[in-house]
């Protein structure tokens, strides 16, 4: 390009250019508005760095805490940082930071230079020197950029210029670094802002073989790329994607998202950043896009290996997500929470060093490691990462001694200790608590989609050999934040998700637990989910609080376990609550799996049994429009149903009534504005007119579906049977003495209870399968079908081969649909059979 053009003309060039950029990359154009230089503020002397309006991303209120992270590193030359983009324009603020590159788009020169400006606004934020007094500053003062060229500007004939982006180039940009490794030329990180989501499966392939990080953008169409049918394939151990973020803490508005494929925020809206000189003449101008968010969680994972080059891409992903804060962003459907980038608390973690992460303390039985605050608590996967690693880089188990020096009370989300606990937790009579919140983002899949850290607590997995005592567990919170849904079990407890046998536990107290689980398949206890049966020696008490499942199976101390196994200091009074109790679920004071208490002193300790019926003195409505009592019901007879597959009124037989005699209940009762009221026990379906499907009302939900329009059957003046909408208008909680029912019936298991459409309580993925036209309330047949086609239908003998069943309860809850629940992650076959079972006790 003529650099000698009037300021005017290259301007005009450079936006059109920008704009394009902007359609394959989520690159906005520059604001040429002068910025203001402000008065000085702590950190380095550059002056644009100093002005108000340019280092909100740095170190804003929710910008990334560059300055803390400084005072640990600025970054070393030493450490390469690859940036494939439009090149790197020769530039007085990157100069001594940019090293020889290469032009993948001509030739593979060994040249780069950068004709639009792309590249060169990304180099910036990765490393624009720091405390040259001039200009800006990058994440990194210093720092080795090469410039990896895969895209170029083009200028017609007529003088209009357009930017080529090339992903073959892009491919061989990828390959070349990664045949560097190990060589002088390494590249540690390569930072990927040319392209959103939706890059060529080459791309992924070739980002999977490179052996450093990579760094992503996730693109700017606002779009939700979790929909995107192949996302999951760009979750790997290297590589990081990339929103982008407002200084308000809000997602940027053209910010692509996804709680899946969206590893971590970082700023990206109006940041200042080098251009060209050539564009204009005081080299620095500010722009928006995840482009720029990126560079900034490249940049820290640079300062992170200035510190500790030792670690691998993995290492580096891992901290940078355990790091990261904890927001919550505003997307299309609601609200998503997800990971902000943390400087200061990633260059932090990759600091500490083994041997001195605890007050000097080695890690030995005569010199433990000693804990001093949560931040050591944190540290403690640090102490053995290099210690015990397999060749496939998994950390086994830990061998190290450790002491508790203080009480503490550990700041946000606690995440569970991962790796196998083999060595010794003194607590020295102190007391750690902590809040724990399981989302679905915390659960590892490995390429089965299996979970492979399925433990959650203090500790994940308690070894055989370990020694943990006199240690208090106080007022510690574990709760999921959403329905998760998994095909292997999670076992979830205050101390330990598991404890093998063989190991020392003494003088270890829970008090105050709070533990509320809506984990479909989940082994929940006070102490451990599990517990290997033949356990004998431990000594513990679980005193007070509450251990609340919804699914899994449940107990006072553990879910699962030998009751007969805790000697006689154990001791149990917690209160264990099993919401959408259904008659022979799992749960006991000690164990889940057992009713029997052994030796442990139980008192004070009770079992509420939340149930998922409705009260004695219900009205069912029969096939005939007759409405009798619940607890009238024989069995024998035909119930008004409600036929989603034809959109119309239907008959049924009742499959089975779940019957409970008379106890103390909480009683939700719902009031409707038409003056129907409705008590439910635990929890019961109803079908939501607004959302357009089952929901289920509980005394923890109910207040949220005020004001929501739900269906009702009515009389019309011309005495036809209709359906209606009716609003909740209100929810109460009562505590009753009640028989509780929940009547099931054939083939579409739903009925009406006073004149609403109701299902039993349970799980969700047996009713809602198919999306359905809310104005004739019939399953869309275009859609259903869609989902068919994908997911198949299951056959009597392929279902019984999975789940043994009759062929009349397989036809009873229409078997062969359940091929697209599962399909669709809705239910998965832990849950299908332990419905059937319960369904095959009640019918036979």
């Amino acid at each position: 390009m003529n650099k000698k053009k009037t300021n005017r003309f290259v301007k005009v060039i450079v936006l059109g250019v920008l704009a394009f950029i902007a359609l394959i990359s989520g690159l906005s154009v520059f604001d040429w508005n002068q910025i203001k230089v402000g008065a000085a503020t702590e950190g380095p002397n550059d002056p644009l760095y100093l002005a108000s309006e340019g280092n909100w991303g740095l170190n804003g209120s929710h910008g990334i805490h560059a300055s803390e992270a400084w005072k640990i590193t600025t970054g070393s030359r030493s450490v390469r940082v690859g940036i494939i983009d439009t090149g790197i324009a020769d530039h007085p603020d990157l100069r001594e930071n940019v090293v020889q590159g290469y032009d993948f788009y001509n030739n593979n020169s060994e040249t780069s230079d950068d004709e639009s400006g792309h590249g060169t606004g990304v180099s910036g934020i990765i490393g624009a020197v720091g405390n040259n007094n001039i200009g800006t500053v990058g994440v990194n003062w210093n720092v080795s950029m090469v410039p990896l060229q895969t895209a170029k500007s083009i200028v017609d004939k007529n003088g209009k210029e357009t930017v080529v982006s090339d992903t073959s180039s892009a491919i061989k940009a990828i390959k070349w670094a990664t045949q560097k490794w190990g060589t002088d030329e390494q590249v540690d990180i390569l930072n990927y802002s040319v392209d959103g989501f939706g890059v060529r499966a080459e791309v992924r392939d070739a980002m999977r073989d490179f052996p450093g990080l990579v760094i992503w953008s996730a693109g700017n169409e606002n779009k939700n790329i979790d929909d995107f049918a192949n996302f999951e394939s760009f979750n790997m151990p290297n590589v990081i994607s990339v929103g982008a973020i407002n200084s308000r803490g809000q997602k940027w508005s053209s910010s692509n998202y996804g709680q899946k494929a969206v590893d971590i925020y970082a700023p990206g809206e109006y940041i200042h950043s080098t251009v060209p000189t050539w564009v204009l003449p005081e080299g620095y101008g500010i722009d928006s896009g995840t482009s720029l968010a990126a560079p900034h969680v490249t940049g820290v994972a640079a300062l992170m290996l200035s510190v500790r080059p030792e670690m691998n891409a993995a290492q580096l992903k891992e901290a940078i997500l355990r790091t990261a804060d904890n927001i919550t962003i505003n997307v299309a459907n609601g609200t998503q929470s997800v990971r902000k980038l943390n400087a200061y608390e990633a260059v932090n973690l990759a600091n500490q060093k083994y041997a001195y992460l605890f007050g000097g303390g080695g890690g030995t039985e005569t010199d433990p490691f000693q804990i001093y605050n949560d931040s050591h608590l944190r540290n403690m996967d640090l102490a053995v990462k290099g210690f015990y690693v397999t060749h496939s880089g998994y950390v086994q188990k830990i061998g190290f001694w450790f002491k508790l020096m203080n009480d503490i009370t550990v700041s946000g989300n606690w995440k569970t200790f991962q790796h196998h606990f083999s060595g010794s937790f003194d607590g020295n009579g102190h007391y750690i608590t902590f809040n724990m919140e399981i989302a679905k983002t915390d659960l590892k899949l490995d390429e089965y989609g299996y979970v492979q850290n399925k433990n959650f607590g203090f500790f994940s997995f308690v070894d055989e050999s370990a020694i943990i005592k006199n240690l208090t567990l106080k007022n510690c919170t574990i709760k999921s934040s959403e329905n998760i849904t998994c095909d292997n079990i999670l076992d979830v407890g205050i101390l330990a998700g598991a404890i093998y046998s063989k190991r020392i536990i003494s003088n270890v107290i829970i008090e105050n637990p709070n533990i509320a689980i809506n984990i479909k398949t989940a082994y929940v206890g006070g102490l451990a989910g599990s517990i290997d049966k033949y356990l004998f020696d431990i000594n513990c008490q679980v005193i007070g609080g509450q251990v609340a499942n919804t699914k899994g199976i449940t107990g006072g101390i553990a879910g699962i376990g030998n009751e007969g196994g805790f000697d006689n200091k154990s001791k149990s009074s917690t209160t264990v609550v099993k919401y959408g109790y259904q008659s022979g679920d799992k749960i006991g004071k000690v164990v889940g799996n057992s009713e029997e208490t052994g030796n442990v002193d139980v008192t004070g300790a009770q079992i509420v049994k939340k149930k998922q019926c409705v009260a004695e003195g219900t009205f069912i409505t029969l096939a005939d429009g007759r409405q009798i009592p619940v607890e009238d019901l024989t069995g024998n007879e035909m119930l008004l149903v409600w036929n989603l597959y034809t959109g119309t009124f239907d008959a049924a037989p009742i499959l089975i009534i779940d019957k409970d005699e008379d106890s103390e209940c909480l009683v939700v009762k719902l009031e409707f504005a038409d003056g129907i009221q409705v008590k439910v026990i635990g929890e019961h379906g109803f079908w939501d007119c607004d959302l357009n499907r089952y929901v289920y009302l509980d005394e923890s939900n109910a207040f949220n579906y005020i004001g929501h329009r739900f269906n009702q059957q009515k009389i019309d003046d011309n005495g036809n049977l209709i359906f209606d909408e009716v609003k909740l208008l209100n929810v109460s909680l009562e505590k009753e003495t009640f028989k509780a029912y929940s009547p099931v019936t054939y083939g579409h298991l739903c009925y009406y209870v006073n004149g609403m459409l109701s299902m039993p309580g349970g799980i969700e993925g047996l009713f809602n399968i198919f999306n359905v036209d809310g104005e004739t309330m019939q399953y869309d047949a275009t859609k259903m079908q869609s989902d068919i086609d994908t997911y198949g239908l299951f056959t009597y003998e392929e279902f019984n081969g999975i789940i043994p069943v009759s062929q009349m309860l397989f036809d009873a809850v229409q078997g062969q649909y359940l091929k697209v629940a599962i399909g669709k992650g809705l239910i998965n076959c832990n849950d299908l059979a332990q419905l059937i079972k319960i369904y095959s006790s009640l019918w036979e």
